[in-house]
């Protein structure tokens, strides 16, 4: 049931555009980044006043952007190569696997998902 990252990025590419998707994961990485760390300082100023809500949720949106770190350099080497089509051909012929991406999609949400999932891939394929 996992989601095989590579595609991932190259089905978003395919459908999207690569500069817009690239964009997106640009965005994904440092966006998320700068948004946890300044509710990250918020929660600690915070802290001695009983609010922790801010902290625990910097440390998610810390999280969340190192998901996007896999899909970005997948992202990369995609553009690079013009690729995204080929690599996600199946997906693009089959529909059905094109809304099961899109739901899997949510997997970005988990902390550490697609990092964990793109080094098992990596260590299956090398």
């Amino acid at each position: 049931m996992g989601v095989d990252v590579r595609r991932l990025a190259a089905l978003d590419m395919a459908l999207h555009g690569p500069r817009l998707i690239l964009i997106e994961f640009a965005v994904g990485v440092v966006g998320c980044a700068v948004f946890g760390a300044f509710s990250i300082a918020a929660g600690v100023r915070l802290l001695a006043h009983g609010f922790t809500w801010q902290l625990f949720l910097g440390i998610a949106l810390i999280c969340v952007p190192l998901n996007y770190v896999p899909l970005l350099l997948h992202a990369i080497d995609i553009m690079r190569r013009g690729s995204a089509r080929q690599e996600a051909a199946y997906e693009l012929a089959h529909p059905e696997m094109v809304r099961r991406y899109t739901v899997l999609q949510l997997c970005l949400l988990v902390s550490f998902a697609m990092v964990i999932m793109a080094l098992a891939q990596r260590g299956a394929r090398g």
